[in-house]
């Protein structure tokens, strides 16, 4: 069963690597290259983006994983509905992003347009992959996304050494994201169903009533996992934003390990629950061990050599983010178990459980964060993460046990 999780795992963790070593350039290069209050606008922008993104995300991506997994005779017809929705959005998604960007008092720049469109793209790749994931197929989307991030490595490394623009930099990521999505929809018409955009109103209703807690939690979870940085840089300043900022991005790093355990686990657990209406306690079980092996390397290492990860990634001005990196690393373990019980949940259809929990967390991250950041500073984010995923894990667990949907052994 292991050997299974490690085959099947492969590719999806190579994808996530591949993308987060992406980001960390990006992220490296811009850091470099602007002022510390510009790196920080650039991230408060990324993550607003990510936020509206996810609320027009409306969960089609796990949904059609699901789907797939489950040999639902209607997928062809559910992705042409969510495309043909996700074109009509995109209107407002620029718009909440342009209001968003307001009330926080920042200008709507070409630059802001720029990194919406980008996270939007990078959405719509995000679910031709997902696709191909529910058929089992981890390999392609794999493939296709080293080649389109070869050629964002490429000029990234130019730009670097010789034009030094943030936002040419932007450009040539966009480009590639587009590539991304073009060419996995391409595979997905292939060899899972055909791509087309196509408004079937009720085929769209009936998915909107399966995806959208899936989706209004993801939105929520976006939301306290971006919300300090937020509420750091309207009550703080941006140049402790990019202090912060920086020390979590190391924090989550390793969480990009989880979903090559998680991914196909959510495909497994899908079938298995179409076909028996429950899911067995040792289908999680490798999975489970994989993730605490995860945890507890990760803790080890980020732990004792903090100061020159950050260092060597993102310059030595970022050596004092340091602490701060040390104290998230107490939430790894809850970030890591939650996402194992948020995939539980979402294959055994209790979508809404894991959108309850989410919201939940989500209040007590803000309240926190509103409440203590003005007198306890970045200490105060950091608690903040550490309780807000704390109580998605007791949560979640709470709700399976209650559910009855995992059981130890079958009939």
């Amino acid at each position: 069963m292991m050997k299974r999780v490690i085959a099947d795992g492969r590719y999806a963790l190579l994808l996530s690597l591949t993308d987060k070593a992406t980001y960390v350039l990006l992220f490296a290069i811009l850091a470099r290259i602007t002022s510390t209050e510009q790196f920080g606008t650039i991230v408060s922008t990324f993550a607003i983006a990510a936020i509206v993104s996810a609320a027009a995300e409306l969960g089609f991506t796990p949904y059609m994983q699901r789907s797939v997994a489950g040999a639902s005779a209607t997928a062809q017809d559910d992705l042409s509905s969510i495309l043909w929705l996700k074109s009509v959005l995109l209107v407002p998604y620029f718009l909440l992003l342009a209001g968003i960007h307001a009330v926080f008092v920042f200008p709507f720049t070409p630059v802001v347009a720029l990194i919406g469109l980008l996270v939007y793209s990078s959405s719509i790749a995000s679910l031709f992959i997902r696709t191909l994931y529910g058929k089992s197929d981890y390999r392609t989307p794999f493939i296709i996304t080293v080649y389109c991030r070869a050629v964002f490595a490429i000029g990234a490394l130019a730009v670097f050494s010789s034009y030094r623009d943030g936002t040419f930099l932007l450009i040539l990521l966009l480009i590639s994201t587009i590539l991304q999505a073009v060419w996995t929809g391409m595979s997905v018409h292939e060899r899972v169903v055909r791509v087309q955009w196509k408004f079937l109103s009720n085929t769209l209703l009936s998915v909107l009533r399966r995806s959208y807690p899936m989706g209004a939690g993801m939105v929520f979870v976006w939301i306290y996992d971006r919300a300090d940085v937020l509420v750091i840089r309207s009550m703080l300043d941006a140049d402790a934003v990019a202090v912060y900022a920086v020390a979590y991005s190391v924090y989550k790093a390793p969480h990009i390990t989880a979903g090559a355990v998680l991914t196909p686990l959510f495909t497994r657990l899908s079938a298995e629950f179409s076909r028996n209406g429950y899911v067995l306690l040792r289908s999680i079980s490798d999975a489970a061990l994989s993730l605490s092996v995860i945890v507890l390397l990760s803790v080890v290492v980020i732990g004792t050599g903090a100061e020159m990860i950050l260092r060597q990634i993102y310059g030595e001005g970022y050596g004092a983010s340091a602490p701060t990196l040390r104290m998230l690393l107490i939430a790894l373990p809850f970030l890591f178990f939650n996402n194992l019980t948020g995939v539980m949940l979402n294959s055994v259809g209790k979508e809404h459980a894991a959108f309850r929990s989410a919201v939940f967390a989500m209040v007590v991250n803000v309240a926190v964060n509103v409440l203590l950041l003005p007198q306890f500073g970045i200490i105060a984010a950091v608690a903040a993460t550490v309780l807000a995923e704390g109580i998605v894990f007791v949560l979640q667990c709470t709700m399976l046990i209650r559910s009855g949907l995992i059981k130890r052994m079958g009939p």
